[in-house]
């Protein structure tokens, strides 16, 4: 991955597609912080020509500071406290929003409660609703037969 964003200076949707090029990203989303340091100029680069998208550049930003222990730019990393969702601190927190909507992402009102919806526990007591295929191949799985 580093060698492709080296060779490209991050422009590498025109190589491998826009599909790929921001598959790519989400690889390096998950690289350690070594990897992505290597990487982070190329997908800059990249994002400013338009060839990378400019939000999933802007999380690996927020991952890269926020794992150095420095405040985010952007607002993409949360951490949990006492069972609530919290960004982690952010430079400039009263113009957070327009830096985020310069690289195309949410509010941070609206992130945020997107990501209460997607990680919301269910109330105590009540188990985790979990979708069951019924049939399989005219069967139920074995593994899934209550």
């Amino acid at each position: 991955m580093a060698a492709i964003i080296g060779k490209t200076g991050g422009r590498a949707r025109w190589w491998v597609g826009r599909r790929a090029a921001n598959a790519a990203e989400l690889v390096i989303q998950t690289a350690d912080l070594a990897g992505q340091k290597t990487m982070i100029d190329g997908m800059m680069k990249g994002a400013e020509a338009g060839e990378l998208d400019s939000g999933l550049q802007a999380m690996t930003v927020d991952r890269i500071v926020v794992a150095e222990g420095k405040t985010q730019t952007y607002g993409n990393a949360f951490k949990e406290v006492n069972g609530q969702f919290v960004p982690e601190p952010i430079a400039d927190e009263a113009n957070v929003d327009a830096r985020r909507k310069a690289a195309g992402l949410p509010p941070m009102a609206e992130y945020s409660a997107q990501l209460k919806e997607t990680y919301a526990r269910p109330p105590q007591g009540k188990k985790p609703t979990t979708l069951v295929a019924t049939r399989w191949h005219g069967r139920v799985p074995p593994s899934r037969a209550a």
